[in-house]
């Protein structure tokens, strides 16, 4: 369903220096605790960190610039639950 969505981009695979560029280029990451996004956090990118069976509290830059989905539970977060942290996370992000 998302790629029907015009602001949505998904990418294929990209070389380590084109990632970074990419990142460096996108107004915010929405992903689980990977490397991609401990690469956006690099490059000053704001982030939406998705977190499963880690804790978020160890791994969450305290700049304003990320926001994090998880449950204490640690069960996986719902599509829903990412939509509306990442949502408010722009609005705060680029209110004018």
């Amino acid at each position: 369903p998302l790629k029907k969505k015009d602001n949505v981009v998904l990418k294929s695979a990209m070389k380590l220096d084109e990632t970074m560029q990419y990142l460096c280029n996108s107004s915010l990451v929405v992903s689980n605790d990977t490397g991609i996004r401990n690469m956006a956090i690099a490059v000053e990118t704001p982030t939406v960190g998705i977190f499963f069976l880690t804790g978020a509290f160890r791994y969450w830059p305290r700049d304003g610039k990320h926001e994090c989905v998880f449950r204490y539970d640690y069960k996986s977060p719902e599509i829903d639950e990412v939509y509306q942290v990442t949502l408010k996370h722009m609005e705060k992000l680029y209110e004018n």
